[in-house]
């Protein structure tokens, strides 16, 4: 892949994301939440999330699922009434009660994924 010599700093920091925190930035964006609400809906610090926004860390595989269940339930229960309808419409859901399964759904998938890259590789989190 050939860089750019010069980059903004969001085209900069989009090389080391991978797809589980473009997911996740891209869900929190969308449904207008901010990370100190996800954090506090998790109890956990803020600092975690911001790394796995920035695709520094993943959630840990011990207690995914419930993370990840977490995660989706924040941003049904917070997420504001248009986010919400966007995200909807993305999944192509008519039924925004489904919304909260679709998300989890597409969450586990992206983390799935990635933590197979990461197998492959050797790498912590996998771009």
């Amino acid at each position: 892949m050939m860089l750019s010599p010069i980059m903004s700093r969001r085209e900069k920091e989009m090389i080391n994301k991978n797809r589980f925190s473009i997911l996740l930035e891209q869900l929190l964006n969308t449904a207008e939440i901010k990370q100190y609400v996800l954090a506090k809906h998790l109890n956990y610090d803020t600092s975690y999330i911001s790394k796995w926004l920035t695709g520094r860390m993943l959630p840990g595989e011990k207690g995914v699922d419930d993370v990840l269940h977490s995660i989706s339930d924040c941003i049904i229960e917070n997420g504001s009434q248009e986010g919400l309808q966007l995200i909807a419409a993305g999944y192509q859901i008519q039924d925004i009660s489904e919304l909260g399964s679709a998300i989890y759904d597409q969450l586990v998938i992206e983390y799935n994924y990635v933590m197979s890259i990461s197998n492959l590789t050797g790498y912590d989190v996998a771009p």
